[in-house]
């Protein structure tokens, strides 16, 4: 929870198939961010971090997805990384 709030994602997409009825792609991402209750709380170290990989269909429904990621974040001490539990995601539909 919190009132200060920073995110950055970057994507990289590219077509699998060539497929003029139904193109299909696959991407790559990776996001940053937190969230922090008062504007001094606000440290760099404290970001979480996540990654993942989607294969996709841009159809008539709207994109359908299949997506599979992990968080992770680093701790002072011990020197270290944190991972977080992989995660699946599938949607269908357009994008509201």
């Amino acid at each position: 929870r919190g009132r200060q709030i920073a995110l950055a994602s970057m994507e990289l997409r590219t077509p699998l198939f060539a497929n003029p009825l139904f193109p299909s792609f696959f991407s790559i991402r990776y996001d940053v961010g937190s969230i922090w209750e008062q504007f001094q709380e606000i440290r760099l170290n404290t970001l979480r971090h996540g990654y993942g990989a989607s294969v996709g269909v841009d159809s008539p429904l709207g994109p359908i997805k299949a997506s599979i990621g992990q968080s992770f974040y680093f701790l002072k001490n011990p020197n270290s990384v944190v991972y977080g539990p992989w995660m699946f995601y599938f949607s269908i539909g357009a994008r509201l």
